[in-house]
């Protein structure tokens, strides 16, 4: 093969005939990519539409539903019957909502001695109040989940209405009644009608076997069975067997369809759009491409003398910079001569150099920020009163949303002491800034005393207040240890539940409790759980889904079975012993693969 000795003639002889090869290649190629990202965008763009919108009608399911389920939990508690009446009262003032009823079953009736009357509604002079006191004060539940009925025409409001049902059983499982709320069908519509959604393409919502609910444009058509359109068909076949999902119909005329279920009611949002309308913008540009390749293609052939011998300058002048920002020197700034791509190179240089420079700062400051924050953490274990306790962090970035300290304050008592371990939903430094101000209000609001309860619930307000705009939250497990009563006091406030472990016995006792990760609700009321099950030589064990979630190079995860046979087979350790195993487990079972979230472990052991 000959060997060109300049760069100018071996560019053009090498770039001339593959150019034209090239470009058509390219035309070819970029038409195909172009189609399939397009229908890749649609379908995104599509299902983020129908999410939105389902979500909608989601949200003005959530709270009736929650008070149908607080009217379940009430049951059987002192005051129930006011608290029945309050949350009946809260589901009538709802928007949308036309009425909601407790109807009392025959059977019930019967045994309350009122075998005439077959139906009484709360509120109502018809239903006793001696009868529904009783219903109150029984340990009822919910038969299964709660019905969503298909919208229907009331006659006796004269509008459509949907209804949602929810059936309950005694101890006995017997049925002693039903609570039924019903809500406006517009009501529930409109939130869907208000989305983009409803006006683009064709919209339907139908329910889970095809029956239409609404649509738009508006049709005679009662259900997707009766659609001669093939698209529709295979839509109907597709939403019956999944949540959600796109379809592409390649015959003439193309066509493409999406669809999404709505979570709190048994129905589902599809929307079908014409593919001349996805594809417009190929379609459009096709022939200018055409046109512009060929002009492109003999105008490179000019261009080819002119431009090379000012970039392999260039060139060099770039290469000789990039050594010296090699070696750490970030002073070469290099002229911009061009418009050209060798221009954009040296600008991107330029500011790749400016880049370098910031990000060896940030690197900086974001060691620094990991050891500052490394130094919030408590640094040594503590023993107090008997009580051997350790604790570590491992986070997966330079900083993380982990946290755990030792909380102690002449306010608390000498006997008593705090551990609280909490996990900040994401991780990295806005998760690591969270942290900070939870520690910072957690151990403020602990010196001033109180219980665990009421430190967990004023840490909350705080914290709701900041973190309204931007969504984050962080799940909690405050504990405190008094060791003169070998007694522990804990809220639980989203976290999983810690582990309390009995080496004689070998079981573990879950410390659980209900509660919501701090920062979601403000006005959150937390609840204190409490053990006398504390005594010498058990262990309590505190720890973050990072255990338990890790993951191995065959993506199996940990788990928590795992995690309680390491605990096992150290606990004759001390509680830094103990962690030392748990990670030792931890670093085996991952092998080479990466820590995907923070990993956080307290132990407490009690040696007196």
């Amino acid at each position: 093969m000959y060997k060109f000795k300049k760069i100018n003639s071996r560019i053009t002889a090498y770039l001339l005939v593959p150019v034209a090869l090239l470009l058509l290649i390219m035309g070819w190629g970029g038409y195909l990519l172009a189609s399939d990202h397009l229908q890749n965008l649609w379908a995104e763009a599509a299902t983020l539409q129908l999410q939105r919108a389902a979500h909608q009608v989601d949200m003005r399911f959530d709270e009736p539903k929650a008070l149908i389920n607080l009217f379940a939990e009430a049951s059987g508690k002192p005051g129930a019957w006011l608290t029945h009446k309050i949350i009946l009262d809260q589901l009538r003032s709802q928007d949308g909502v036309v009425r909601a009823d407790v109807s009392l079953s025959e059977g019930y009736l019967q045994e309350a001695g009122a075998a005439s009357e077959m139906r009484g509604r709360m509120g109502q002079a018809s239903a006793a109040p001696g009868r529904m006191e009783r219903l109150s004060e029984m340990a009822i539940r919910r038969r299964g989940g709660i019905q969503v009925a298909s919208p229907v025409f009331d006659t006796d409001e004269s509008r459509k209405t949907v209804s949602l049902t929810s059936e309950f059983l005694d101890e006995n499982d017997k049925p002693v009644g039903r609570l039924e709320v019903v809500m406006e069908w517009s009501h529930l519509i409109q939130a869907v009608q208000a989305e983009g959604v409803w006006r683009t393409g064709r919209a339907i919502l139908a329910d889970n076997q095809g029956r239409i609910l609404a649509r738009n444009p508006s049709a005679s058509m009662e259900s997707l069975n009766e659609t001669a359109d093939p698209l529709e068909l295979k839509t109907l076949e597709a939403l019956k067997a999944k949540e959600s999902g796109t379809l592409i119909y390649s015959e003439d005329p193309l066509q493409f369809s999406g669809f999404y279920k709505l979570r709190e009611a048994p129905w589902t949002l599809v929307l079908i759009a014409p593919g001349e309308e996805v594809l417009a913008p190929i379609l459009k540009s096709r022939n200018y491409y055409i046109a512009g390749a060929t002009l492109e293609f003999f105008i490179i052939l000019l261009l080819i003398r002119m431009v090379t011998t000012k970039t392999v300058a260039s060139i060099k002048e770039v290469s000789d910079a990039a050594k010296k920002v090699s070696r750490g020197d970030y002073s070469p700034h290099l002229e911009t001569k061009y418009r050209d791509e060798m221009g954009t190179l040296v600008r991107d240089f330029n500011t790749m150099v400016v880049q370098l420079e910031e990000r060896a700062r940030l690197k900086t400051s974001i060691n620094l920020a990991m050891e500052v924050q490394q130094n919030l953490l408590p640094q040594d274990s503590v023993k107090f009163q008997g009580l051997d306790i350790a604790g570590t962090s491992v986070y997966c970035d330079e900083t993380g949303g982990d946290y755990y300290d030792f909380i102690h304050f002449d306010s608390m008592g000498e006997q008593c002491m705090a551990v609280a371990l909490g996990d900040v939903s994401d991780h990295g430094i806005p998760s690591a800034l969270f942290m900070t101000t939870a520690r910072a209000l957690i151990r403020c609001r602990a010196s001033l005393g109180g219980g665990p309860a009421a430190i967990v619930e004023d840490v909350n307000r705080l914290l709701c207040r900041d973190t309204q705009q931007s969504g984050a939250f962080m799940t909690l497990f405050y504990l405190e240890l008094d060791a003169g009563k070998n007694k522990l006091t804990w809220v639980r406030a989203g976290h999983d539940p810690a582990l309390l472990y009995d080496p004689a016995s070998g079981a573990f006792e879950e410390l659980g409790g209900k509660g919501l990760a701090v920062g979601v609700r403000c006005q959150w009321g937390y609840e204190e759980n409490h053990s006398t099950a504390w005594g010498p030589g058990k262990i309590i064990l505190l720890a973050t889904d990072g255990i338990w979630e890790a993951r191995n190079p065959r993506r199996e995860q940990f788990g928590k079975e795992r995690f309680r046979e390491s605990i096992r087979r150290s606990a004759h350790l001390g509680p830094e012993g103990i962690i030392q195993a748990v990670l030792d487990d931890l670093t085996a079972f991952r092998q080479d693969a990466a820590i995907e979230d923070d990993i956080t472990l307290v132990v407490i052991k009690d040696e007196s």
